[in-house]
């Protein structure tokens, strides 16, 4: 009855693991499911599933392979394991069959390499591995290495993701080599010392030359980190990066190698001195050839005649700008200068009357102190845009008045409140100000609320749909319950958000695992066409949808 009641314990214990770390993953993917059939794009939710799951698997299995492979090295010199038991006065030794070992190494190599795949190979690093796959070249090269400019987009990056999960799991296998051989006894203390035996050694020092070479190869992708990373003017390569920093990582790199090949000289000798001179080396060459070098010839070479010594690489700078704006083709001429009568200001005007006036910063301001009009609305920010009136075009500065939360009082900020009542689900239309206009307060096309248009503004610019449900901040979800207050009528995805409509129980507790919200489990306002709006801040609406941009 014992042995039953402990077999049954531990059966619920592994269901409530398995419910509890497997059910959030099956939530998010049927929630997940639901929001992109919604929008029309399921089509893309699958691809990224696929790209994830695919670059993801690739990963664990060469991560699982490494981690198998040591762990097969150190269960080699595992001897006969037993498990003593006691019946009263009788103990009883049982030699644990070696088939249990090798499956519990490969559990353990499997779980390794999925765990630590998910670190370096999951959402968007699985979408650059992608994207380094279907990159094409752009046909043009940078003036110092001389690769085309698509490698430092896409495949650098991915080039340090693999190099730094080899390092991650070079290390994980050495943590867990070190451990296995100090149960199986190949590490021990023994006569006042740390006894270790020669194949615990050799394999201990394969694995620190494997980080060691790793670091190297790191270093050599550094140099054409410069190209991004330089130090130079306006963040550009600079002459401190071109003659210093990219000659010292290819030092370093080599140093690298060097160590590495003392530490496997030293081991197979069993000369420990050598492989300290070379982790040494590696020390001191990381600080004074990476760190000291460059800045001695930035303060001693550069900046006493800086002009002359980064005149070549502002070039470069200037040069690739021109490319990435399409302003290289511009052809140079000149216009000499003959002072003529000073021009009318009717001419002036008609030439300099569109340039904008108001900047977005005093207009956010204030928009917010006169136009916010309730403490719970908020203009995030201002931008400007142009809209076609009377046949010419109208540059504007336009805001949405977004719902702010924490601008209500305390007693009134309830659950209820933000997520259910319309009047606190959605922002409340826009404010657009002509930038052109010269005036102590801004001049308002559309204000107020409800959204007035105002009788001088042009038609084009009237707003018919006032709510903004999406914005650069908006709460994380909201539930729109069409018909109360007489709010939400008309037709789902037209005159209000679709959302996804919560249409079962299994619906309604799926969202509420995956948002932590008891309340919207067990609220009796809740019904079966209610909608369920999420991803309502723009970036993370953009993210979901295109996440390669």
């Amino acid at each position: 009855m014992r042995r039953r009641t402990r077999r049954l314990i531990i059966a619920i214990v592994v269901v409530l693991l398995v419910v509890l770390l497997g059910g959030r993953a099956v939530v998010d993917l049927y929630t997940n499911i639901l929001w992109f059939q919604g929008r029309g794009y399921l089509d893309v939710f699958w691809r990224r599933l696929g790209i994830d799951f695919v670059v993801r698997a690739i990963a664990a299995a060469v991560g699982a392979v490494i981690v198998l492979i040591n762990g097969w090295f150190v269960t080699r010199h595992l001897g006969p394991v037993r498990v003593r038991r006691r019946y009263g006065n009788i103990e009883i030794a049982e030699q644990i069959p070696r088939r249990y070992i090798v499956s519990g190494v490969v559990i353990i190599a499997l779980l390794a390499g999925w765990w630590l795949s998910g670190v370096l190979f999951s959402g968007p690093a699985a979408i650059r591995v992608a994207a380094w796959l279907k990159q094409a070249k752009w046909g043009i090269a940078d003036p110092l290495l001389g690769h085309d400019i698509s490698f430092y987009l896409f495949s650098l990056p991915v080039y340090y993701q693999f190099v730094d999960y080899l390092l991650l799991i070079t290390f994980w296998s050495l943590v867990l080599v070190g451990l296995g051989h100090l149960l199986v006894g190949g590490i021990r203390w023994e006569e006042n010392r740390v006894f270790v035996g020669e194949s615990a050694r050799a394999h201990l020092v394969v694995l620190t030359v494997a980080i060691v070479l790793f670091l190297g190869v790191r270093y050599w992708l550094g140099r054409y980190s410069l190209i991004l990373n330089g130090n130079g003017i306006a963040g550009g390569v600079g002459f401190t990066d071109v003659h210093a920093r990219l000659p010292a990582h290819g030092i370093l790199a080599f140093v690298c190698v060097a160590a590495a090949a003392t530490l496997l000289y030293g081991a197979l000798r069993q000369i420990w001195l050598l492989p300290v001179i070379g982790l040494g080396a590696l020390l001191a060459g990381a600080l004074l050839v990476g760190d000291v070098y460059p800045s001695l010839v930035q303060k001693f070479r550069v900046e006493p005649n800086e002009l002359a010594r980064e005149t070549p690489y502002i070039r470069w700078n200037l040069e690739f700008t021109r490319r990435a704006f399409a302003l290289d083709g511009m052809q140079r001429d000149s216009f000499p200068f003959q002072p003529t009568a000073t021009p009318s200001w009717d001419r002036v005007q008609q030439d300099l009357g569109s340039l904008a006036l108001w900047d977005p910063e005093p207009l956010t301001t204030t928009y917010n102190q006169v136009q916010a009009l309730f403490k719970y609305y908020q203009f995030y920010d201002v931008d400007y845009d142009r809209y076609l009136v009377d046949g010419a075009e109208r540059q504007v500065a336009i805001a949405a008045r977004e719902f702010n939360a924490a601008g209500l009082p305390a007693d009134a900020r309830t659950w209820q409140s933000i997520r259910l009542n319309p009047q606190y689900l959605h922002g409340a239309g826009v404010v657009m100000s002509p930038v052109a206009v010269s005036s102590a307060e801004p001049e308002y096309w559309l204000h107020d609320i409800p959204v007035e248009h105002s009788p001088d503004a042009p038609p084009e610019v009237a707003l018919k749909d006032a709510d903004v449900f999406f914005g650069e901040e908006m709460p994380d979800y909201a539930i729109l319950i069409p018909g109360r207050d007489s709010a939400f009528t008309g037709k789902p995805g037209v005159d209000f958000p679709a959302g996804v409509q919560l249409s079962s129980f299994l619906r309604v507790l799926a969202f509420s695992w995956r948002f932590g919200d008891k309340n919207l489990l067990f609220s009796g306002e809740v019904t079966d066409s209610s909608r369920f709006v999420f991803h309502r801040s723009l970036q993370e609406r953009v993210a979901q949808l295109a996440p390669f941009l």
